[in-house]
């Protein structure tokens, strides 16, 4: 392996942080980058946001529908909050840390294109996110 294919995995090294909220919005940011994603999101159950990457303006709006769309609630009464994006181009993926219930969403350019990227990045997400709640996170 070159320097140059090694230098990436040194930069991102750099940016790991000690603190749960910088280290989830660091590797939003990575997958966002790494795949091209719009945004990328982690609510909870309630619809809040736990960390985004991407449009501030729209991370409040996905945080809140991603249960909704886990769930299979109607895509009609969904589409009413975010008219600028279809839901073709929102994927969402569910997943438990420490018993409690979390959702990643992305937006795409197309899904239909970037299905198999789709899947590797909820991959990627839900390892670092398991990662960074397991060694940062603080018992209470």
């Amino acid at each position: 392996m070159t320097a140059d294919a090694q230098t990436p995995v040194r930069e991102r090294r750099r940016t790991r942080s000690g603190r749960l909220q910088l280290a989830l919005n660091n590797q939003l940011r990575h997958v966002l980058e790494l795949y091209g994603f719009d945004d990328v999101v982690l609510a909870n159950e309630d619809g809040l946001i736990v960390s985004s990457a991407g449009a501030v303006s729209r991370a409040a709006t996905l945080a809140a529908i991603a249960p909704l769309m886990a769930d299979g609630q109607d895509g009609a009464a969904i589409r009413r909050h975010l008219p600028e994006i279809g839901l073709d181009r929102i994927a969402v993926h569910s997943l438990e840390v420490d018993h409690e219930p979390l959702f990643l969403s992305v937006t795409t350019q197309s899904t239909a294109d970037t299905r198999k990227a789709i899947g590797r990045a909820f991959e990627h997400l839900e390892s670092g996110v398991r990662r960074i709640f397991g060694t940062l996170a603080q018992p209470a």
